[in-house]
């Protein structure tokens, strides 16, 4: 139930739908499940209506009736579900009750930040901006806490930033922002949350390069006015100079003048180009994730296609009686070396995008005759796959040589 609730937060439905699947419906289960059970299916709901473009009211209907039952109304998270899906629904009478259950919630708790997060919300709807952002830093700050790495709080923060605030200092702080949601989605593996990331980033990088095309325009006319009062400046000094010579003076007072518009002008041009760095880095970011994602997308979509696809084999041969083909086909791999050894030259390839410098760190640790040359420089050695997967925290044998396809004595020897 618990692998079923954090698959479920991390929007990882495939994992969480596989062990949901393996239980019997709720009706069936021990009563005192029943409440984490419904939990997890109105999670599952929230994180799917956050992935839409448009909330199904219908489905909202349907698991609501299904599943609250299993929910006391007096418990906080009924509360919490019923304004998350139906908002618009929401009184002012259970507005208030919101907001004294989440002054008296415990200090550092999900369920704190979850009720300021659904605050947050509804104030926007309300129209009460100043208060929305209020809860909205809260909540935020409730995650940082409990040291929680669910983003969706700042996401959130960001997204109001991005619709009702303007000027420079928030495009710098809509930066940090999303580096920060950056760093939680990795560590807590969120393909949900990644989603709603980039598309935030990709709307911060337009807003960053609008403003910095018009500093570069407000700059070129600051040049050309500089310019035109030095000429300007010129000529009535070179005047001044022909009608009396004790005015060399003031033509020494307009070199220097001239001088502090100049390193004016070059410190502009430094952070026009400080601020094109950061514009390459953020871009940079942004395409290696997306092609992290689309490549991982792309390995599950092709294994996932071919059991589907095997599936469809085994039950059409089973309807025609072809049982002697059928267990044929099952006593053999559905996956062959060729696919996985595409599937571990992905995991290579991603590995090597994140940790460029994997192979020379471990071969740090070897004398020079034991050092290990890569035949490619995408691909690792069966050794240095190993301990790819040490790295990234899987350390028994049991779970390498399945991850892997050996046999655990071989992982171990």
């Amino acid at each position: 139930m618990y692998k079923a609730y954090i698959y479920t937060l991390r929007s990882d439905f495939i994992n969480a739908n596989q062990i949901l699947s393996s239980l019997p419906a709720i009706e069936k289960i021990e009563p005192e499940l029943r409440y984490l059970y419904a939990r997890i299916q109105f999670e599952k709901l929230l994180h799917v209506n956050i992935l839409a473009e448009n909330q199904d009211s219908v489905l909202n209907n349907r698991i609501w009736e299904k599943y609250s039952k299993y929910i006391t109304s007096n418990d906080v998270y009924y509360s919490i579900y019923y304004t998350s899906l139906f908002p618009q629904k929401v009184t002012d009478s259970i507005y208030t009750i919101l907001q004294t259950e989440a002054a008296h919630a415990p200090e550092a708790t999900l369920q704190k930040a979850f009720l300021q997060y659904c605050l947050s919300h509804l104030s926007e709807l309300k129209g009460d901006m100043n208060q929305a952002f209020i809860y909205a830093i809260c909540s935020a700050i409730t995650d940082i806490q409990l040291v929680n790495n669910d983003s969706q709080s700042m996401l959130y923060i960001i997204q109001l930033m991005n619709r009702y605030i303007e000027g420079e200092e928030q495009l710098e702080r809509l930066y940090n922002y999303t580096q920060f949601c950056s760093e939680n989605i990795y560590n807590y593996k969120d393909l949900g949350r990644s989603m709603q990331l980039i598309e935030v980033q990709n709307q911060v990088q337009k807003m960053y390069k609008q403003f910095i095309s018009q500093k570069r325009e407000r700059n070129s006319i600051i040049f050309a006015i500089s310019i035109i009062l030095f000429v300007a400046a010129g000529c009535t000094v070179y005047i001044s100079y022909r009608r009396n010579k004790k005015k060399i003076k003031s033509i020494q007072d307009v070199t220097s003048d001239y001088k502090e518009q100049q390193t004016h002008i070059a410190d502009m041009q430094k952070e026009i180009d400080v601020a094109n760095d950061k514009v390459k880095t953020l871009e940079a970011e942004i395409e290696r994730k997306n092609n992290f994602f689309i490549e991982s997308l792309r390995t599950q979509v092709n294994l996932v296609t071919k059991f589907t696809q095997s599936k469809k084999t085994i039950l059409n041969l089973i309807t025609t009686s072809q049982l002697r083909e059928a267990k044929k086909l099952l006593s053999d791999s559905l996956l062959n070396n060729n696919e996985l050894n595409q599937l571990y030259e992905s995991f290579d390839e991603i590995f090597l995008s994140i940790h460029p410098d994997f192979v020379e760190r471990f071969n740090k640790l070897l004398t020079p005759e034991a050092q290990i040359t890569l035949e490619s420089p995408q691909k690792l050695t069966i050794e240095l796959r190993i301990y790819a997967l040490v790295c990234l925290g899987v350390t028994d044998s049991i779970s390498i040589a399945k991850l892997l396809n050996y046999s655990p004595q071989t992982i171990y020897n």
